[in-house]
């Protein structure tokens, strides 16, 4: 037993790092820094994760419901209601397999993208009609897909984003939907017609879509990862790709989702098996880190107004939480493995009375 503060506090310190270890050896994600938010698992539950094949893209529906598309090829693949509070999931269509994204239309429909092979003008991009009951829950009564005709053929479409408002980019309403697909291209869709406009091609799998400013810090922009290329590329709105930042800084590797925090950063997740996908945080300059990691293929990010990420974890079918620290004056931000560290903090007092009592 260690015999005097410093090495009371290397032990401790040994201990956290041994159980962040064995933590994600395990299959547990982890938060790089701990003082950076808590990670909860919000579908802890193996019979709703079983409601949860190859989750994939996450959104918000009008009501503060978060909505998820199944990637799965099989008859069970769909949209499901996931009950952020409880973890409850609720299956509302199925028969529609690998919906790969999600986003809220302002009409508060939903649109959602199938990531199948093939050029084709329909079946490829749907508009989901949700079913509510009275206490505005969604339900399968009521839930339709639609698809939506286009004017050019969309291959392997993924990346989604609709605009919320008018920009230079476009009507509030158009979308932005990317190829998954070696020569993929980003097209802008106009649902009222179904016009597509190629707005930039030739790109290596283009993925992850995320159009924001960084919180007012930088021109609005589109953001596509581009999954082969191991890169993050900025699209202006009249076409203009470079890549962004200095993605060989973390190693990024298969980039796939791309989204916006509140907190004024950009956030993007690896699409690799477990211990080795990581959530990657770009600030505006384009300076990436490391956020978490330990994931097993994560995919969907989505924020809600308090601040949480919600995470898709596709390769084990289950959703995480990452809560912002709450600022406590004069007290460290523990958070996730900072649980650990404080229970051994608190056998401090313990162990010098120990020592104090066989010393007597």
């Amino acid at each position: 037993m260690p015999n005097s503060l410093p090495q009371v506090c290397h032990f401790l310190i040994l201990l956290g790092a041994l159980s962040l270890a064995s933590t994600e050896a395990l299959g547990q994600p982890v938060m790089v820094n701990p003082a950076d938010g808590t990670l909860t698992l919000v579908t802890p539950s193996a019979a709703e994760q079983a409601k949860l094949g190859r989750v994939d893209g996450l959104d918000f529906d009008p009501f503060g419901n978060l909505m998820a598309v199944l990637e799965i090829s099989d008859a069970t693949a769909g949209a499901v209601y996931i009950d952020k509070l409880t973890g409850a999931v609720t299956t509302l269509i199925t028969g529609v397999s690998r919906l790969d994204q999600i986003a809220l239309d302002p009409s508060g429909d939903l649109w959602v993208t199938r990531e199948v092979g093939g050029p084709s003008t329909s079946n490829r991009i749907y508009r989901l009609v949700v079913g509510y009951d009275g206490s505005n829950t969604p339900i399968p009564t009521g839930t339709s897909l639609t698809t939506l005709v286009t004017s050019e053929n969309v291959d392997h479409p993924e990346g989604l984003v609709v605009l919320e408002s008018a920009s230079a980019f476009g009507n509030a309403g158009d979308l932005y939907v990317a190829e998954d697909g070696v020569s993929g291209g980003v097209y802008r869709i106009e649902p009222a017609t179904g016009t597509a406009t190629l707005l930039s091609g030739d790109l290596n799998r283009p993925e992850g879509m995320a159009l924001g400013t960084f919180s007012g810090q930088a021109p609005s922009a589109l953001y596509v990862a581009v999954t082969l290329d191991h890169v993050i590329k900025r699209i202006e709105a009249d076409g203009t790709t470079t890549t962004f930042g200095d993605p060989a800084a973390v190693s990024l590797t298969s980039p796939d989702n791309v989204e916006f925090g509140p907190d004024g950063y950009m956030y993007v997740t690896e699409d690799r098996i477990a211990p080795n996908s990581r959530i990657i945080r770009v600030a505006p300059d384009g300076t990436h880190s490391v956020y978490a990691t330990g994931f097993d293929e994560a995919q969907g990010m989505i924020f809600d107004d308090n601040g949480d990420m919600y995470v898709a974890e596709q390769g084990l079918a289950r959703i995480w939480r990452i809560r912002p620290p709450s600022a406590v004056p004069g007290l460290p931000a523990f958070a996730g493995n900072g649980r650990f560290l404080l229970a051994l903090l608190a056998l401090i007092p313990g162990v010098f009375a120990l020592r104090r009592r066989s010393a007597t």
